[in-house]
């Protein structure tokens, strides 16, 4: 009898897991049909770096690719994407130096189409007369934060003697320390810290054995699993409940919120001090500075503004889509730093095309739109200093 009941119970572990594969299997068809999701849009072209803890590799090519878009990622000799420059500045030239994440990099778009290359290609076209042709070097990294954009600053604006630093500076997550305590290990080629938000596991306490081989196992998922990208995204409010995932990507609407919170203003402080220390960066080097404010795409999007309130469980009346722009202006207009907000610019109806549905970032209309709006203000910055051509050799 008890040889009867192992086998049936052998068998029924048999058929439960057989059952349980077959459905994750149809349930992963199922979301690559209905809602794939953009497996190769992280590139694995980092390398560690000591001061800025992590860069893209020099001389890299990768490909970036989503249902929304497949381009190539191309790097320089210095880990940019973007071409060559010498450390000396060309006589006559206007320099800047663009710092930033993801958007400034020119996720999912081509290099070409970025609205670094776009202003870049503006500036120029308006060169007439005594007017001085402009060169943007750009140093942005995805992944990316304020710290990064003053550390980046600090080695770059005098290197390549630059006349303007213009730090892209994205609402959805730039506001924070992520200091040199929040350093991220390289794994072939990634972002050691899960670049979709779960920690890594000795983070959480749960032990340098577990994490052998439960890193590489989320590693494997993450890159060839449709179903596992969606529930992680998915669940993201639950997982930081449970101390799984990085806080600062499932803090929803807080940010948004009218009524202070302890978390977020502690963000805010680290925000403000961080300013402080990005100005004097651009000073030391003898560098005008502009911060460019990229909003989220549903801070422009009325209809998806509507939804993420009622998903939140928040009264409309204590959040509102501009809150955390305002706190940063307030910021930088006390340190005296110069900015263009994109989201009234964004926000007059143009701005929903602007993004790319699924992914979130900008596409090339969203590009355009920021150079088209950079273009005045960075052209009236070519001043006496601008092009003096005094820059350090590499």
């Amino acid at each position: 009898m008890s040889k009867m009941t192992l086998s049936g119970v052998l068998a029924g572990l048999v058929l439960m897991t057989i059952s349980t594969l077959a459905a994750l299997l149809a349930a992963e068809a199922i979301t690559r049909l209905v809602l794939p999701q953009d497996m190769g849009s992280i590139v694995n072209i980092y390398v560690q770096d000591e001061a800025l803890q992590y860069r893209y590799q020099p001389d890299a090519r990768a490909r970036q690719k989503s249902p929304e878009y497949d381009v190539e990622i191309v790097t320089s000799s210095l880990g940019f994407r973007d071409g060559e420059y010498s450390a000396a500045k060309p006589p006559g030239v206007c320099r800047a130096l663009l710092v930033g994440d993801s958007f400034s990099v020119g996720h999912g778009v081509p290099v070409d189409a970025g609205y670094a290359e776009r202003l870049e290609q503006g500036l120029n076209a308006a060169v007439t007369g005594a007017a001085q042709p402009w060169e943007i070097v750009n140093a942005s990294v995805s992944g990316y934060h304020l710290y990064h954009y003053m550390k980046s600053i600090e080695i770059y604006a005098r290197r390549f003697d630059v006349d303007l630093v213009i730090v892209g500076f994205f609402v959805g997550n730039d506001f924070g320390g992520h200091d040199a305590s929040a350093r991220r290990e390289i794994r072939n080629g990634f972002l050691g810290r899960y670049e979709r938000g779960i920690r890594d596991v000795e983070q959480v306490g749960l032990g340098v054995r577990v994490r052998r081989w439960l890193t590489p196992v989320r590693e494997w998922l993450a890159t060839r699993s449709h179903l596992y990208v969606l529930l992680v995204r998915s669940t993201f409010p639950a997982l930081a409940r449970l101390g799984l995932v990085d806080p600062d990507n499932a803090a929803g609407l807080d940010r948004y919120a009218l009524e202070p919170n302890p978390r977020v203003e502690a963000w805010f402080a680290a925000t403000d001090d961080l300013l402080a220390r990005t100005k004097t960066a651009a000073g030391d080097a003898g560098a005008d500075l502009l911060f460019v404010v990229v909003p989220e795409p549903f801070q422009i999007d009325a209809a998806a503004w509507d939804r993420a309130v009622a998903q939140s469980g928040r009264g409309a009346a204590t959040v509102a889509p501009d809150a955390p722009n305002l706190r940063l202006r307030q910021m930088l207009e006390r340190h005296a730093i110069d900015y263009l907000d994109l989201y009234s610019v964004l926000r007059d109806g143009r701005g929903v095309a602007a993004y790319f549905p699924r992914d979130g970032h900008w596409n090339e209309v969203g590009h355009d739109a920021a150079a088209r709006a950079l273009l005045p203000i960075v052209a009236a910055r070519a001043g006496a200093h601008c092009g003096a051509g005094s820059g350090e050799q590499a």
